[in-house]
């Protein structure tokens, strides 16, 4: 119990140390001594010795000739000590996230920070929570810079439920979608998602890739007394190698086909191991049919005799857990039933039932089954037996073929939670308040694992194709961006510079190609020069597709506007999109109207 106690101490020194260097505007570089298992050493901005040294003593009461002929290391730069009276380092300003990173690599030597046990948890814990914490009060105290002002759909919705209530707009405070895991990066992930679905067509594989504590790799790293658990950064570093190795085999060696598109997210169990879903699009020679399936997805054993390694590894991984009348308390049962379905009918082939979803092959051929977590049946799950993938990974990987499902799955799951408006009432007034930051507060659990995979900046969603989002505007009503002390002739030119939309039109009336393209298809052939504000015809193929900006229907015109673009061609104006055989309609929505009846 000592131990955890001067653990935990030691921890509070650390943290404390580093919030002082920062007051003091000191770069921070933790440092260990041999034979204690705390310290730090800092070097000031102004390469003082006696300025360091002091705030050594101060900070952490630490002799600065401890460290004399030390080499360390940290992201790639050197920092070298040498005597007492020289201290020369190469090294930039780091944030907070990036300072923790740096912590939670591992180094020669015993390290008392990773054999922390749940201590090292509740660290990797508290370091994201302040990175995230410091993140959010940055965007609280600089609303004007994110324009929050432009949300025209969210505050024409506080306004209406305001005037119901009899109260009035009060502060307003919007989470961007810039930051990663709020309702609004997850709804820009999911439009992006679509926009590829859009282009490419529905996928053909939904993938689940989870985690195996039994790694060689993780076991092999871990001390003689500790558990998968206590080492979340190792759990997170093995997985993103894995992942990595995952994905280049789909896509770079291409053991399923020659894949078209393919969306990823990563999700974090409470328990606290990761998993990805993954969304594969194949070529048209390759899409997955009804005579193909057994050929990727299977639901059977494979031959112990032919393949002793695969099967270990479905036997073991991938086998339903006993249920039915051999285990009644199962946590599938539901009245009496597996809500899974267990155990199958046996098929001597794979057909489509009458919902359109695949019912695989399960053949009765005889084969006992000698897993412990046999359900009577010896059927496996639906998994993968592609040999090279199971025995590379050691864990099989759930493939379900959505080629013939009624309903695709979604690419990112997002969670639809009430939002909090906060009535601040007195007896004079009651004000509407809007905060996104307190709502996304509320609603958050970070887990070990979670907050060593965002301190290590891994990201949590990611596609094959980059998506460009294209603005759209009524006529003379373009957003226009400019900084408050820009002098004015500055701010002339960002009121002429045109936006994409108006390059479109200017683009229509010197290329003859660009007229066979609709402006969601622009992007595809077209790269965008910001510093010129015009579209340049692209020299090579790129995997960039347009999708326009979001419009909220109650904005009727600019809506309107929106739905014209997804299908006309060669537009040189806003006029000329309203025209129908010669005839140029007022509104966009006699337009749209009149085109389609």
């Amino acid at each position: 119990m000592d131990y955890h106690e001067n653990y935990y101490k030691v921890v509070v020194m650390e943290l404390n140390s580093f919030c002082l260097c920062k007051m003091n505007n000191v770069n921070v570089i933790n440092l260990r001594r041999r034979k204690d298992y705390f310290s730090a050493a800092v070097h000031c901005a102004s390469a003082s010795l006696n300025k360091t040294q002091e705030l050594i003593n101060m900070a952490n009461h630490i002799d600065i000739s401890k460290f004399k002929r030390e080499v360390f290391t940290i992201h790639g730069l050197h920092m070298n000590m040498h005597g007492k009276h020289k201290l020369a380092a190469i090294i930039v300003n780091s944030t907070l996230k990036q300072f923790y990173s740096w912590r939670l690599a591992v180094r020669n030597g015993f390290s008392i920070l990773h054999n922390g046990g749940k201590l090292f948890q509740q660290y990797i814990v508290d370091a994201w929570c302040k990175v995230e914490a410091n993140q959010l009060w940055f965007i609280r105290q600089n609303q004007r810079s994110l324009r929050v002002e432009n949300y025209r759909g969210l505050r024409r919705y506080l306004e209406e439920r305001a005037r119901a209530l009899g109260a009035r707009v009060g502060k307003l405070v919007v989470l961007p979608a810039m930051t990663v895991g709020s309702p609004r990066y997850m709804q820009a992930r999911y439009r992006e998602a679509m926009a590829i679905v859009a282009r490419y067509g529905k996928p053909d594989l939904f993938i689940t890739f989870t985690t195996n504590p039994n790694w060689p790799e993780i076991q092999e790293n871990l001390e003689h007394h500790q558990r998968f658990e206590h080492r979340p950064d190792l759990v997170c570093r093995v997985f993103k190698s894995k992942f990595t190795q995952f994905l280049d085999d789909l896509n770079k060696r291409q053991v399923l086909g020659v894949t078209q598109t393919y969306t990823y997210v990563i999700e974090f169990q409470k328990r606290g191991l990761p998993h990805a879903h993954v969304l594969i699009t194949m070529r048209p020679e390759d899409k997955i049919m009804i005579d193909n399936v057994d050929d990727i997805v299977c639901a059977e054993f494979p031959d112990r005799d032919m393949d002793p390694t695969l099967y270990d590894i479905i036997a073991e991984h991938y086998v339903h857990r006993p249920c039915g009348a051999n285990n009644p308390v199962a946590p599938c049962m539901r009245d009496g039933k597996c809500s899974k379905g267990y155990p199958m009918s046996f098929n001597d082939e794979t057909i489509i039932d009458h919902v359109r979803r695949p019912v695989y092959r399960r053949r009765r051929d005889g084969r006992p089954n000698s897993s412990r977590r046999g359900n009577g049946n010896r059927q496996p799950k639906d998994c993968a037996i592609q040999p090279v993938l199971c025995k590379k990974i050691h864990v099989p990987h759930q493939f379900r073929s959505l080629r013939h499902t009624l309903e695709h799955e979604v690419p990112l799951q997002v969670c639809t939670q009430g939002r909090r408006l906060y009535h601040n009432s007195s007896q004079c007034d009651q004000t509407l308040d809007w905060d996104e930051i307190q709502n996304y507060l509320d609603c958050r659990y970070v887990s070990s694992t979670e907050a060593a995979y965002r301190l290590m900046t891994f990201p949590l969603a990611d596609r094959s194709h980059s998506v460009m989002t294209l603005p759209v505007h009524l006529e003379n009503e373009q957003a226009i961006l400019f900084d408050d002390d820009l002098p004015e002739e500055d701010v002339a030119a960002a009121v002429d510079k045109p936006t994409k939309l108006m390059a479109w039109f200017i683009l229509n009336n010197t290329d003859v190609e660009a007229r066979q393209l609709t402006y969601v298809e622009i992007p595809e052939h077209y790269t965008w020069n910001n510093r010129e504000a015009v579209w340049e015809k692209r020299r090579q193929i790129s995997k960039t597709i347009g999708q326009l900006m979001e419009v909220t229907p109650t904005d009727v015109e600019l809506y309107h506007l929106r739905m014209l673009l997804h299908h006309v061609r060669g537009a040189v104006s806003f006029e000329s999109i309203r025209d129908v055989h010669g005839t140029v309609f007022p509104t966009y929505f006699l337009t749209l109207a009149k085109k389609w009846g």
